[in-house]
């Protein structure tokens, strides 16, 4: 009886075993395999090599995989390369996407940039699998970016000008679409709202991350204090230093814009500038402003009584409130 009992036992062990190895994610084909094949028919046809890096830690890397594949955009790129498409790192839940070995023939041809991110990675190779240029990092930049990719592609000497010129025009077609716009035309668009309303224009630098930007948008949207901006403002919001799974939300041109008014002693967000209706600039704050801190919130006050001419009355109100949300945060 005790032997069955054991083998029982033993088999159930087995069974929970083998569903677990059911369960986990099957991995894709191996890197190195694909890089072989794609470099063999590279030579059979006398092109190069895109060795294409994605990552789903990156918002632009569905972007890229979906350009590179586009009906239109795929046959231009077919007739001078050939795409060899992995991913070397990918969480747990999207691991059925991650090759096999490709972390490893990532890291042996990707050169790494301080302050590029590696993902997405578009990789050109020589038949030889020689590195010949690199691009990575996504679109964060706009149309900045999206040149040093046709650079890139155009590096490549029987990609005819016909070709490059068709490439980017398609290319520069699908990113405008789910582009967010740039930095400086939300700051323009702003100013010309202040102008047009005889307001000022209020601009915030923030992130989805960013906790305390989070809390200055609540504090300014409760009813008691949001007549008074709305009144005075015409506000608006810019996204910069984006978390990478989030990136394509970051506007092109922010981190150049807050960097200009921070200056070399002032980092962090939320960050807001407050503008004139003919575009100059009158004052600026970092951070939250803290009712618990003195001296920074009275300059904070100093702010709205200059630019927006808040009463005594109104800047009581807005204190309040400003303390109560910090409080539930």
């Amino acid at each position: 009886m005790m032997k069955i009992k054991k083998f029982g036992l033993l088999a159930l062990g087995m069974l929970t075993i083998w569903n677990n190895i059911s369960a986990q994610p099957r991995l894709g084909i191996p890197a190195k395999t694909l890089l072989k094949n794609a470099v063999l028919k590279a030579k059979k046809e006398n092109k190069q090599v895109l060795l294409v890096a994605y990552s789903s830690t990156n918002a632009w890397s569905p972007f890229l995989q979906k350009v590179l594949n586009n009906p239109e955009v795929k046959p231009i790129l077919s007739k001078n390369f050939v795409l060899c498409e992995i991913n070397p790192k990918e969480p747990l839940k999207y691991r059925e996407r991650e090759n096999p070995d490709a972390k490893e023939v990532f890291d042996q041809y990707y050169i790494k940039t301080e302050g590029i991110p590696p993902y997405p990675a578009v990789i050109l190779l020589d038949q030889n699998v020689k590195v010949l240029a690199q691009f990575s990092g996504g679109f964060t930049e706009g149309l900045a970016d999206l040149s040093k990719l046709s650079d890139l592609l155009t590096k490549n000497k029987t990609f005819t000008f016909r070709d490059a010129e068709d490439l980017n025009r398609k290319v520069t077609a699908l990113y405008k679409k789910i582009a967010p716009p740039a930095a400086q035309d939300i700051i323009s668009q702003t100013v010309a709202i202040a102008n047009k309303e005889n307001k000022k224009a209020f601009i915030i630098f923030h992130a989805s991350w960013c906790h305390w930007c989070h809390v200055l948008d609540t504090a300014m949207s409760q009813p008691s204090v949001r007549a008074f901006f709305d009144k005075k403002y015409a506000i608006n919001h810019i996204t910069v230093l984006e978390s990478e799974n989030h990136i394509t939300d970051q506007n092109p041109g922010a981190k150049e814009i807050i960097k200009k008014y921070q200056g070399p002693d002032r980092i962090g967000i939320p960050y807001w500038i407050i503008i004139d209706k003919n575009g100059k600039f009158l004052a600026d704050y970092n951070g939250y402003p803290d009712t618990a801190d003195e001296s920074t919130y009275k300059t904070f006050e100093k702010i709205l009584r200059e630019t927006g001419g808040a009463t005594p009355s109104e800047l009581e109100e807005i204190k309040r409130v400003f303390a109560s949300i910090k409080s539930k945060f």
